[in-house]
């Protein structure tokens, strides 16, 4: 991943540590639903305020929230989590597969 793709986010509130691998918008929330997103979040502060997120164009873990084939679109979802289901903002292409909910799952940040 290119350092150009990883940017610092002040989180309006403090995140959990269950938040990490999940979509976040500028103002450093989860993001779910047709939020815009800034990027995903790939490391955060020990009190959740300061967020490390991957942006546009990095491949990053996600959560997902069913199962989900390899190559296909994924769209934000409930929970942080990504789906297949097109009415909510996209998100990028997965690089690998899942087959439940909760699973990690390689996806190409397209935002």
């Amino acid at each position: 991943m290119n350092d150009r793709n990883i940017i610092s986010i002040k989180a309006d509130v403090a995140l959990a540590a269950t938040d990490l691998y999940k979509p976040v918008t500028a103002a450093g929330v989860v993001a779910a639903g047709t939020d815009i997103v800034a990027g995903v979040v790939k490391e955060m502060s020990s009190n959740g305020s300061t967020l490390t997120v991957a942006a546009i164009g990095s491949i990053m873990k996600m959560i997902a929230s069913a199962s989900i084939a390899k190559g296909v679109k994924v769209y934000l979802a409930t929970g942080g989590k990504i789906g297949t289901t097109d009415t909510n903002t996209y998100v990028g292409i997965t690089l690998d597969s899942v087959s439940a909910d909760t699973e990690l799952v390689d996806v190409l940040f397209k935002g």
